[in-house]
Parts: structure tokens; sequence; C-alpha cells
């Protein structure tokens, strides 16, 4: 009994600390989840340009065939006055829509339940340029052509059936990018990276984790292609007859470069096979195709 009486002596001083520390502040254990939802529409002209920025919330856009941008806003917190506090800011200048949602001001209110967030589920004109930004949350795109830049501090990025210039950076989370005819400029700091289509130009860098590139029949070197990470496997195909001069290596790893048809002596001239580097060219050469890995074998292959 006097063993317990002593801890709870103790926790009662731990707490009573604890209030003095916290006083004045509000707090609420295990908050209930409280949501609402808002819409707005444009109607636009030709090319709208369309930006989209929240401090924390994933974002979905879509294209159609409508000519004007529907957002439909969804808030989130762990009730009604914590959801209150999310202001969206949306203005349209001739065909330029913005729509921002910066984060709430801090308070003294310590929740453990639901942290505040904004997401954006978003319909636009197939034709777009697209700016998006979340401070946290996940990035999806589908079917819209033009140029498209992305940014998320922690999140996967998911784009298909696009067309165009494509920009992402994430600072942590996976990209899968199918169905893109266009321009590649990507980056994670730690994830993977897939990334399929008929390609123009490519870098795709990750921090920590495993590239895979498929170039579809059709794709061509209008630049220097680079792929890179730090740690993680790279694996690249290129259609038949697909000219580029190759530059391969690994720090720690085997690079194979397979017999590639339609390049001289059906591989690449020069090559060092199952080592940690390769040189050489493929099909009638042209722009430099450059992969590096920290750790990772790397295979480049037809299909």
């Amino acid at each position: 009994m006097r063993t317990w009486s002593l801890r709870g002596a103790v926790s009662a001083v731990s707490l009573a600390a604890m209030a003095a520390t916290l006083a004045g502040c509000d707090i609420t254990v295990g908050a209930a989840q409280f949501s609402t939802k808002e819409e707005k529409k444009f109607a636009v002209t030709g090319i709208p340009q369309v930006e989209l920025s929240t401090f924390d919330g994933s974002i979905e856009v879509r294209g159609w065939d409508k000519p004007e941008v529907l957002v439909e806003i969804e808030k989130r917190g762990s009730n009604q006055a914590a959801v209150d506090k999310i202001q969206v800011k949306a203005v349209q200048t001739g065909n330029t829509i913005t729509i921002d949602i910066p984060k709430v001001a801090s308070s003294t209110h310590i929740m453990f339940g639901q942290s505040p967030s904004a997401s954006l589920v978003v319909s636009v004109p197939m034709q777009s340029v697209l700016k998006l930004e979340s401070g946290d949350g996940s990035v999806v795109i589908k079917r819209v052509n033009g140029k498209i830049s992305i940014r998320t501090g922690d999140g996967s990025v998911h784009v298909t059936e696009a067309k165009g210039d494509l920009f992402v950076h994430t600072g942590d989370g996976s990209i899968d990018v199918a169905e893109l005819d266009g321009h590649a400029d990507v980056e994670t700091r730690d994830g993977s990276i897939t990334i399929e289509g008929i390609l123009r130009s490519v870098r795709a860098d990750s921090g920590d984790g495993s590239i895979n590139l498929t170039a579809r029949k059709g794709s061509a070197m209008d630049a220097d292609w680079a792929v890179t990470t730090g740690d993680g496997s790279i694996d690249v195909r290129v259609p038949d007859g697909f000219g580029a001069e190759i530059d391969a290596k690994s720090s720690d790893g085997r690079v194979r470069i397979d017999k590639l048809p339609g390049s001289a002596e059906e591989g690449a001239r020069g090559e060092e096979r199952d080592r940690s580097m390769a040189r050489g060219r493929i099909g009638d050469g042209g722009k430099v195709l450059k992969l590096r890995t920290g750790s990772g074998s790397i295979n480049l292959k037809s299909w």
C-alpha cells in the first residue's frame, strides 16, 4: 500500500507540474472529427491557369470537357470552432484562378485528436495550366494536358493520362507517373519513382528509393536525361531503335545493359557488362542518358 501511495504522490506532483506548465491552455483528448464541405465555380474561356495551395490536405485534380473550374473543399478539424478558423481565399482574374488556404493561426489550444486540414477536389478543362502546393498531403492528377507543377512537403504524387511538361517535388513520398506524353522533371527526398509513357526529356531524382522508367514507342530525347537515386535500384526500358549515349554507374552494385536491337552489333559499343559502370552508344546515339545510384543495381533493356 505504501508503494502505491508513493506512486500516487509522484503522479499527483507530475500532473500538478504539467497543469502549471499548461496553465491557460485548452486541452482536448480524443477529440472527434468534424468536417464541412463547400463548392466554388468559375467560368473560363480558353486555357485557364489554376493555382491551388493548402497548408495541410490532399489535392485531386481531374480534367473534364466543361468550360469551367469546379472546386470542392473539405475542411476537417476536431470541432466546429477549429473548422471555422480555416479560411479559403478564392480569386479569379481573367482566366487565372487562385485558391489559397493558409495555415491556421497558432493558439494555446492543444488537441490530441484531429489536426486541422483542408482537402481539394478540383475539376478543370482538360487543357489547363496547373500549379499545386500542399504543406502535407498527397496529390492526384488525371487527364490534364498542359504545364503541371506539383509541390508537397510530405505525400505521394500520382499522375495519369497527362500531356505536356510535368514538374514534381515531394519532401517524403513516392511518385507514380503513367501514360505521360511529354517532359518529366520529378524529385523526392525519400520514396520510389515510376515513370511510364512517351517521353521527351526526363530528370528523376530520389534521395532514397528505387526508380523504374519505361519509355514507350515514340519516345525521343529532346535533351539529356538524368536518373539518379541515393539508395535503390534503377530499371530502364526503352523501345527498339532508341538512340542514346549511355553513362551508367553504381557506387555499390552491378550495371547490366541487355542487347538492344537496332544498336551497333546489337549492343552498346564500348560498354562494360556486369560491372559497376557502363558507357557506350545504343541505336544511333544522341543525347546522354545518365544513370546513377549510390547503392543498387542498374538495368537497361529494350521492350
